[in-house]
């Protein structure tokens, strides 16, 4: 099957599990070209690279199955801006449905004015909300106004998110090598800017992330997770890879941190997605420090 001829039976799949109001379209020419899905009410919307698909389905992954894949991708990515104060019975609903949404570089030059956020170390963390009654695909964003009819303060929303996120999506840390493994095998592969040559699986790196590998940078922000990071690695880099996750590299494996300022750097510029891009820093953790911006 050519790419053109699976470029058309892909986007049969996803019509067909897409509800009526998304659009699909396609950017560039197959070979180097990319997929966006996205509906009406989409603050952001994130772009699939064809090549990547292309090369699972000759791998033997079926174009239904690389379809659900991309869904899955789109609605951990997405964001859109319809709630209101009505669609919660109370403060403590609101409070109970509340997330952090790890902010690409440029989502966040196009979003924050009039939202509410956290900023750490240069990184920018937006509060989403999922209420029972919202449909599945994606988050919305907490915005002013919500939060001034609902009559919650602004101070309220960090801890009752990280509540939230802490039971319901642990930290998790495994080698580089196995989480691509598992990217590979859940169809997400190619998604992350952050690229490697093929020596690197082989390698001193491990990822930071949660459980489900979504949105997986807000662990960052768990309260002592530091701390634990620091007894298992001792003094270690940070480099956010994408919004989902960050690596872990030992200062005594890592050499000149310039070239890991670098290699981020490089990767970020040539990465496909903007939407991914959490920051263009390197990071370290130390006993002395903590967690903190190399400069």
């Amino acid at each position: 099957m050519t790419i053109l001829d699976f470029t058309d039976e892909l986007q049969k799949e996803l019509r067909r599990l897409l509800p009526a109001g998304a659009d699909i379209r396609i950017l560039g020419q197959q070979a180097h070209g990319s997929i966006e899905i996205f509906t009406p009410a989409d603050l952001i919307y994130p772009s699939f690279s064809l090549a990547h698909c292309y090369q699972d389905h000759q791998n033997g992954k079926s174009a239904e199955a690389i379809a659900a894949g991309l869904l899955r991708m789109y609605c951990a990515e997405t964001l859109h801006p319809f709630c209101s104060a009505e669609d919660f019975p109370d403060q403590q609903s609101f409070l109970d449905a509340l997330r952090l949404y790890p902010c690409s570089v440029q989502t966040g030059k196009r979003l924050i004015r009039g939202m509410p956020q956290l900023s750490h170390l240069g990184m920018v963390f937006l509060y989403t909300v999922r209420p029972d009654a919202f449909p599945v695909l994606g988050d919305a964003p907490v915005t002013d106004e919500l939060l001034a009819r609902l009559r919650v303060r602004e101070s309220a929303l960090l801890p009752a998110a990280l509540t939230n996120l802490q039971r319901e999506e642990a930290a998790r840390v495994m080698p580089l090598s196995d989480y691509l493994a598992m990217i590979r095998e859940d169809g997400s592969a190619g998604s992350h800017p952050l690229r490697f040559p093929a020596a690197a699986e082989k390698s001193d790196y491990y990822v930071l992330t949660n459980t489900s590998a979504y949105l997986g940078a807000s662990v960052l922000l768990y309260p002592g997770l530091d701390r634990v990071l620091l007894r298992r690695f001792g003094d270690f880099y940070l480099l956010p890879s994408s919004v989902h996750e960050l690596l872990i590299l030992p200062v005594d494996k890592a050499g000149n941190p310039q070239r890991l300022k670098t290699l981020i750097r490089r990767a970020n510029a040539a990465s496909a997605d903007d939407l991914l891009v959490l920051s263009d820093e390197l990071y370290a953790c130390s006993a002395e420090k903590g967690l903190h911006l190399c400069v």
